[in-house]
């Protein structure tokens, strides 16, 4: 494993390989919900991807921002307060968007803005993946206006991780289910707490006896847990377990791997734009939604054909960013206020 350290005018790869590979697997949960009807075990699988993001997001916070305090502890609190309100504001006004132009979604569901402004209170305080589209932006937010308290509190990393552990152990236990907006911000700051461990614990994290344990407990999930007992999603606990050994196992990974290669530069790039491709490729998959019109009843070769069409047109879409950024100053200043 890697540490991280930043470097201002530096990107760092194996974060960047991490959220790729959170797009990618994203593109493949999507394309599934839009184009499969029921339940299929492939959704135990990657359905860990929506918490995932909400960790790393919180993960980041607690390596790269605790890193350049150093450098400047205003700058740092300023960044992610005004990042964790761009986030908030872009799910505000893309809800507002859609609810406005939209009377029903795919499902047939009710859209339309009352809708939206009927229940706003419920949206932004407990959460509902039901109402608002684009649900886990808001979390996302919250953990990131949270983070400068957080980061703050470092010196109590390893009680505030245990505590969360705990609380969702007891949770198991009574079977406890929260509330959509408190579970994905109990992610995300666990996420931020185990980035300042992972800074405080690297070296010993790349010892190898962990790097092995991490292989065969991804393998234990994936060829006796999921298959044979439950999908991890239904425990809280099992559910962050197999965030934080998927998490673990794509740091480890990118350590071996050759970040000039072909398709590993995409993953990169993928990882640095991950924002943008969260959102973009459900816009293009509910466009081909609208034009094919139809569901499967189980998975076939035409959902592997959708996700790799759809992942190609990604791939297309970052590299036209790129060129459109570095040839007009305006559209990058555009892409650096919404998105950066």
């Amino acid at each position: 494993m890697q540490s991280i350290e930043l470097k201002s005018t530096t990107r760092i790869p194996v974060l960047d390989f991490t959220k790729g590979f959170l797009v990618i697997t994203m593109v493949a949960y999507h394309t599934l919900n839009y184009f499969l009807d029921g339940y299929h075990i492939l959704y135990a699988y990657i359905g860990y991807v929506t918490q995932a993001f909400i960790f790393y997001s919180g993960f980041v916070s607690g390596t790269v921002y605790f890193n350049k305090l150093i450098a400047n502890k205003k700058l740092v609190y300023k960044r992610l307060i005004v990042r964790g309100c761009k986030i908030i504001l872009l799910f505000f006004v893309l809800n507002l968007l859609i609810h406005a132009l939209f009377q029903k979604n795919f499902g047939n569901q009710d859209l339309g803005l009352h809708l939206f402004l009927d229940n706003i209170t419920t949206v932004f305080l407990t959460g509902s993946d039901k109402i608002a589209r684009f649900a886990i932006l808001l979390p996302i937010g919250y953990v990131l206006l949270l983070s400068p308290v957080l980061i703050s509190l470092h010196r109590y990393k390893y009680y505030a991780f245990t505590i969360i552990i705990v609380f969702w152990l007891l949770a198991d236990v009574m079977d406890v289910r929260g509330f959509f907006n408190l579970n994905c911000i109990l992610t995300g700051i666990a996420g931020v707490f185990g980035g300042l461990i992972y800074n405080d614990q690297y070296k010993r994290l790349s010892i190898k006896p962990l790097r092995f344990a991490a292989v065969a407990i991804v393998l234990f999930f994936l060829i006796v847990f999921i298959p044979f007992y439950s999908d991890p999603r239904s425990h809280y606990i099992s559910y962050f377990l197999y965030i934080i050994v998927i998490v673990y196992n794509m740091h480890l990974l990118c350590s071996f791997l050759n970040p000039a290669g072909l398709l590993i530069r995409q993953v990169l790039k993928f990882g640095q734009y991950s924002l943008y491709l969260y959102l973009a490729q459900i816009f293009i998959l509910q466009i081909i939604k609208k034009i094919l019109g139809f569901n499967l009843s189980s998975v076939s070769v035409i959902h592997f054909l959708l996700f790799i069409f759809v992942t190609l047109i990604l791939v297309g879409l970052c590299y036209l960013t790129d060129f459109l950024r570095n040839r007009f100053t305006l559209m990058d200043k555009i892409y650096r206020f919404v998105f950066a």
